[in-house]
């Protein structure tokens, strides 16, 4: 469990993760607050929050290993070819669809043929005036 604030991963206290039942790097529970306790800095969170920012910094990698090129080849393949290229770069589809979404600003399955020619030509546009 990350903390929002700190950025330090806690290890939970479940036997499972923690199966020495050791103190060091371990999140407290507040069950009165139903919050969580960073072991390194005492910031209180909650699941939902810690859940949210792994999510976040999870996104933000996504987008430095897929370009706007990558997501829009990947975008503009069949579904057997998109599996390929997915083994390849060694991603989840999940991944290219955020780039998608990050670089055009559209959910990937929502991407008509219209607007294929449209991302192609601002893509175009933009390598000619440098941007």
């Amino acid at each position: 469990m990350t903390c929002p604030k700190c950025k330090k991963v806690n290890r939970c206290w479940c036997s499972n993760c923690n199966p020495n039942g050791d103190t060091e790097n371990v999140v407290i529970l507040d069950k009165v607050n139903e919050q969580y306790i960073c072991f390194f800095c005492d910031a209180r969170f909650s699941e939902d929050e810690s859940v949210d920012y792994e999510w976040e910094e999870m996104k933000k990698e996504f987008i430095e290993l897929i370009d706007a090129e990558l997501a829009f080849k990947w975008l503009s393949i069949s579904e057997f070819e998109k599996q390929k290229l997915e083994k390849k770069h060694n991603l989840h589809s999940y991944a290219f669809g955020t780039a998608v979404l990050h670089y055009f600003n559209r959910h990937w399955q929502a991407v008509g043929s219209q607007e294929m020619l449209i991302i192609r030509r601002n893509m175009r546009l933009q390598k000619v005036l440098g941007k």
